[in-house]
């Protein structure tokens, strides 16, 4: 394995004109759309940029700017989240103004995530948990007095298994 150090689109700002016209082209390709490159005001928003996400926020930009402008022209400047003419403000700064606390960490971000799929899961699963042990115990209190009609000794709770509680429910005689 050789490593090897690319360096930041944002450290090699010269580079975002030719990028940019070529991955406009390959949107419109892509997209089925008449090709279009950049004019001169979307280059300059693009160079005034800071892009914090390196090559793959630029192509994300362009494509939305193809899909935006609807085959007739690049939005570029809605794909940014700007106005017209108006140069885009650092992504960090508009954060930093938004939220006071610093950005979490992946790990942090991923384990919130988590935390909150798990809270939905459990708060959703709830109901259908009451409602398997209320089959059991009715299935259970059903079997033990058609048991005690026929003077058997009812059976512990363990024995009966879930098909015969299913059984039970159908009103299908498991034989035992």
């Amino acid at each position: 394995m050789f490593p090897i150090d690319l360096p930041p689109l944002r450290d090699h700002i010269e580079d975002v004109p030719a990028l940019a016209n070529h991955f406009a082209l390959r949107a419109a390709t892509r997209f089925g759309t008449p090709p279009r490159i950049p004019s001169p005001e979307d280059l300059e928003l693009l160079v005034a940029y800071a892009w914090p996400g390196n090559v793959r926020e630029l192509i994300a930009v362009i494509e939305r700017a193809v899909i935006l402008g609807n085959g007739a022209r690049l939005e570029v400047a809605k794909a940014l989240g700007v106005a017209p003419g108006a140069a885009p403000a650092p992504p960090r700064a508009l954060a930093r103004a938004e939220v006071d606390e610093p950005f979490a960490t992946l790990d942090r971000a991923v384990a919130r995530h988590i935390e909150a799929a798990l809270a939905l899961t459990r708060a959703e699963s709830r109901p259908r948990r009451r409602r398997r042990a209320a089959r059991r115990q009715s299935a259970h209190a059903a079997r033990a007095h058609a048991q005690a009609r026929a003077g058997l000794a009812p059976l512990p709770r363990a024995v009966i298994g879930a098909s015969e509680i299913r059984s039970l429910e159908r009103g299908v005689d498991t034989g035992r």
